[in-house]
């Protein structure tokens, strides 16, 4: 229970010029306080642009959508399994909640989004924070693999440090609080409000688990592993400390499988951090699953089918799927895709990445009766186009 902060972290003030100097005794305690923390080896440097799954195999596996080879998985739901099955509890019955899933459950349905929502299962998650934390366990891997760590064989990890079985993957890290709201778009005085929404915003994660299923070009071991068990809020120094042994084995499973793949990414980089500002769920719901579908298509033309779209968005499909006329359907569809296609152009880097890309407009949104439509993603042809005009001109 959390009774008690310290001072946020350093804020240059806004009348401060560069170079002035002039800060307070506040802002300069907890300047150093900062200091301090990175000293000792806290995360205070963190990246701009979220890492999000992008590789076919593991790209839900920051979502609820349960396909692929990896999902999140409400904690009552892999439970209530357990109970079907006559398994003592989750973590024996592996084997049996898979069997529930692939047999009975419906995968990225209404029916699904019904479920959490009849339940009050935290559905509606923010996953641009878990992204969050997910990048930062991807810049350790990236980091640790420069350093020369190998990661092909889970039984090289339980060696990385003492903790010892599968101590790599229980490895805690421990984050600068105010750089973890500002990476998540909190731009202003991170206070103490701010930094207690964000623990509790983080609690949430507490009741999912992940299901890894096992694949031939990984090493990681399939099971449920909790999504974040240990989360703990230093006070005095104003760090966060999480485990995710979900979150660490996905980054190395999603590595290994991109390895196996030439020409193929683990995560894509292409969404800023600052997305997570947003307050539409569902908009960043639908600005993730088309970044990622982009992602997928590399430099090629798309038509990628609006209930694509929605089947990987769980907390717009649950609204949509609790509404109860058409003109309520399509005021769902009309706020999430028209403010992910704005989003698209101000929240992620697609235009700097694939210039010649043409971002969908208003004309393809959705309707709850058009859910065949298509959203054409246009940027080879438009290369063939100027090719041509090119040729033309010379």
């Amino acid at each position: 229970m959390i009774t008690d902060f310290e001072e946020p972290g350093f804020v240059v003030p806004e009348n401060a010029s560069a170079g002035s100097g002039s800060f307070t005794a506040a802002e300069k305690r907890t300047n150093r306080t900062k200091m301090k923390a990175k000293e000792k080896g806290v995360i205070v440097d963190v990246p701009s642009q979220l890492a999000i799954p992008s590789i076919k195999e593991y790209q839900y596996g920051l979502s609820t959508v349960q396909q692929g080879l990896a999902h999140l998985l409400p904690r009552p739901l892999a439970e209530e399994y357990a109970t079907l099955f006559q398994c003592s509890d989750w973590e024996s019955g592996f084997e049996s909640i898979k069997r529930g899933i692939e047999e009975s459950y419906y995968c990225g349905s209404i029916e699904e989004s019904e479920w959490l929502a009849d339940r009050n299962s935290p559905s509606q998650i923010d996953i641009t924070l878990l992204a969050a934390v997910y990048t930062i366990i991807v810049k350790r891997v990236d980091d640790m693999e420069s350093e020369g760590v190998v990661f092909d064989d889970e039984s090289n990890f339980d060696n990385l440090n003492d903790s010892g079985e599968s101590g790599f993957f229980d490895r805690t890290i421990r984050i600068y609080a105010p750089s973890l709201l500002r990476m998540t778009g909190t731009t202003s005085n991170p206070s103490k409000e701010k930094v207690q929404s964000l623990i509790t915003r983080l609690q949430k994660y507490q009741a999912y688990l992940g299901m890894l299923n096992n694949a031939e070009f990984t090493s990681i071991t399939e099971g449920l592993y909790p999504v974040m068990p240990s989360l703990t809020y230093d006070q005095e120094n104003n760090v966060i400390e999480i485990a995710s042994p979900y979150l660490t084995r996905l980054a190395v499973a999603a590595r290994l499988a991109a390895r196996c793949q030439r020409g193929k990414t683990a995560n894509t980089f292409c969404v800023n951090a600052s997305l997570g500002k947003t307050k539409s769920v569902s908009a960043k719901e639908v600005t993730l699953a088309l970044t990622t579908l982009i992602e997928q298509l590399g430099n090629r033309d798309g038509r990628i089918k609006a209930e694509t779209v929605l089947n990987r968005c769980p907390t717009l499909l649950a609204g949509f799927s609790k509404a109860s006329t058409c003109c309520q359907k399509d005021h769902i569809l009309k706020r999430a895709f028209g403010t992910a296609y704005k989003l698209m152009q101000t929240e992620t880097q697609l235009l700097k990445k694939h210039p010649n890309l043409k971002l969908p407009t208003d004309d393809m949104i959705p309707t709850s009766t058009q859910l065949c439509k298509v959203i054409n993603i246009l940027q080879a042809q438009q290369k063939k186009n100027n090719t041509r005009t090119h040729h033309r001109n010379s």
